[in-house]
């Protein structure tokens, strides 16, 4: 697990670790980049990383309503250790089933 505190060391520790990481867990609002900015610009490199995205905001509708109009899954905060792991591993089953689909 790979832990940063903002969008731009996150950016730089996909770029180091980009074949090693399963998932991306990202805040929709983080210091410097915000979370929906670092998945598009992973998403532009390696369009099949599977991306979970955390929030307890809701003063940024417009940037909220663009993840969820993507179908991309929204962990609302505060969510419990359970929440998380029960919500990554949904993510992850339907990242796969998407990449075996014909």
């Amino acid at each position: 697990m790979l832990i940063v505190s903002d969008g731009e060391s996150a950016l730089r520790e996909f770029e180091l670790h980009r074949d090693e990481i399963d998932l991306v867990m990202l805040d929709v609002v983080m210091p410097k980049i915000s979370g929906p900015e670092v998945y598009a610009r992973i998403s532009a490199e390696k369009p099949d990383t599977p991306v979970l995205f955390a929030t307890g905001y809701s003063a940024d509708i417009a940037m909220l309503q663009k993840i969820q109009d993507q179908q991309l899954p929204v962990l609302q905060k505060p969510y419990s250790p359970r929440d998380r792991v029960s919500t990554a591993r949904e993510t992850l089953y339907q990242h796969r089933r998407m990449l075996s689909l014909p």
